[in-house]
C-alpha cells in the first residue's frame, strides 16, 4: 500500500512538471460544466515544475482534477491567490480584500470559516523594524534568509529563541560558515520540550559545533549602523555586534481579523465549541 501511494505521488509530480511548463507565463483556467464561471491559479509562482506552496500541487498537477472536484462538490468556488483580507464586516456579512495589484474585492457570505493560522511573535523592542531583522515562518521568509546567508559581508548572525526552529536555523547558519550566537531567556535550549538533563546534552552538542550560546539573556534593544541596518543586539547582560538577526521566539494566534467581535482567549486564539463554531453562529474557526 505504501509503495502504491509513493508511486501515485510520483505520477502527480511528473504531471505537475508538465502542466507547469505548459501554463508558465499565463494562467491556468478551469471552467464549470456550463462554462459560466472560471477559476484561476497564477502560474508565475511556478518555476521548474515546483510550486511555492505545496498545497497548490493538486490544482496545478492536472486541470481535470480541479474540474472534477468542483463538479462533485455541487457548489461554486473562487480561488483567490495573492489576495489579502483587510477587514470583515460581521454585521453585514462581507469580506473586504485587496489583490497584489491593489484591486479591491468585496465578497458576501452566509457562513464564514477563519483558517488564518499563526503569526510570529514580534518583540516590541527599540529597533525592531531595522533592516536585517528577520522572522521565519513563510517560505518566502526562508528564501530571504537564504539570500542573506549567501552574502559574504554577513558573517555574524544572532538567532533569538532556542526552540526547534531556532536551533535548526542556528545549525544551518553554522553549516554555511557563519558565526552564530544563539539567545534564549531560558537556561537551556529546547526548554519547553525536554527536561534539563536532555536539554543540557543538546547544549553541549551545539557548543561543540561552534555555536555561541547565550542562555538566560533577554534581548532589550537593536541598534543600527549608519545605513539603518541592524549592527548590534543589546541584552540584559551585554552588547553584541551582529550582521543579521533572526527571531524565532515562537508563534501566536493570527486572529487580528476577529477584532473585538469574536470571543478569544488571552493568547488571542478564537474560542470555539466542539463544532468549531465561534461566538458568532455564522463564523467558524479552525
Amino acid at each position: 500500500m505504501a509503495n502504491e501511494m509513493i508511486a501515485r505521488q510520483q505520477q502527480r509530480m511528473e504531471l505537475l512538471s508538465k502542466e507547469a511548463a505548459k501554463y508558465k507565463g499565463g494562467q491556468l483556467i478551469i471552467r464549470t460544466k456550463n462554462g459560466s464561471k472560471y477559476y484561476t491559479e497564477r502560474s508565475n509562482d511556478v518555476e521548474k515544475g515546483i510550486t511555492r506552496n505545496i498545497c497548490r500541487i493538486q490544482y496545478l498537477a492536472r486541470k481535470e482534477l480541479v474540474s472534477d472536484m468542483l463538479k462533485e462538490a455541487r457548489t461554486e468556488y473562487k480561488i483567490l491567490t495573492e489576495t489579502e483580507v483587510s477587514e470583515i464586516d460581521f454585521a453585514n456579512k462581507k469580506v473586504y480584500a485587496k489583490t497584489k495589484s491593489d484591486d479591491e474585492i468585496i465578497e458576501a457570505y452566509d457562513k464564514l470559516v477563519l483558517a488564518t493560522g499563526s503569526r510570529p511573535i514580534i518583540p516590541n523592542l527599540p529597533g525592531k523594524d531595522l533592516k536585517g531583522i528577520h522572522f521565519l515562518k513563510l517560505f518566502q521568509e526562508g528564501q530571504a534568509i537564504d539570500e542573506e546567508f549567501a552574502k559574504n559581508d554577513v558573517k555574524r548572525i544572532a538567532v533569538i529563541g532556542a526552540g526547534y526552529i531556532g536551533t535548526e536555523i542556528a545549525e544551518a547558519a553554522k553549516r554555511r560558515g557563519k558565526e552564530v550566537l544563539l539567545f534564549d531567556s531560558e537556561s537551556t535550549s529546547l526548554a519547553s520540550y525536554y527536561d534539563e538533563e536532555f536539554a543540557k546534552g543538546m547544549d553541549e552538542n551545539l557548543a561543540q559545533h561552534g555555536i555561541e550560546l547565550h542562555f538566560g539573556e533577554l534581548a532589550q534593544e537593536f541598534k543600527a549602523n549608519e545605513k539603518g541596518h541592524v549592527s548590534q543586539i543589546v541584552t540584559n547582560k551585554s552588547t553584541y555586534d551582529v550582521d543579521l538577526v533572526i527571531n524565532c521566539i515562537g508563534f501566536t494566534a493570527n486572529s487580528a481579523l476577529a477584532g473585538e467581535h469574536l470571543e478569544t482567549f488571552k493568547n488571542g486564539a478564537i474560542k470555539v465549541d466542539k463544532h468549531q463554531q465561534s461566538s458568532d453562529p455564522d463564523v467558524y474557526a479552525v
